[in-house]
């Protein structure tokens, strides 16, 4: 379908199950800057507090990311990483993964929410 929107944040890293945390998405319209911050917010969301602090400079990163993206989003098929500098080993690979599968995501607005009420 041609506005088929999909992706996914994720939580993941060798402190997280192998299934890591997830947040997806399968939407018609694409996914702006405000709904990207609100994804990023229920996958973190679902770390324990200490994975949250070891993935706060890979959210920052994240959230950075989102905001410089291009007024008209970013088309799938897309991947990022945001790495954590230096974790424990416990903890290696830690890190906050985007996949846009699909249309787009990180837009400004979409059209119709730039539409004046009539």
């Amino acid at each position: 379908m041609a506005d088929d929107n999909r992706g996914q944040w994720q939580a993941q890293g060798n402190d997280i199950s192998a299934n890591g945390h997830c947040h997806p998405w399968n939407e018609p319209k694409a996914p702006t800057k405000a709904d990207a911050l609100l994804h990023l917010v229920t996958v973190t969301g679902r770390c324990t507090q200490e994975q949250r602090t070891l993935r706060d400079g890979a959210t920052r990163k994240a959230q950075a990311y989102i905001k410089r993206a291009p007024p008209d989003g970013i088309p799938g098929f897309h991947m990022k990483s945001f790495k954590v500098k230096s974790p424990p080993q416990k903890a290696r690979k830690a890190r906050i993964d985007l996949e846009i599968t699909s249309g787009r995501a990180l837009c400004d607005a979409t059209a119709d929410d730039k539409a004046p009420d009539k």
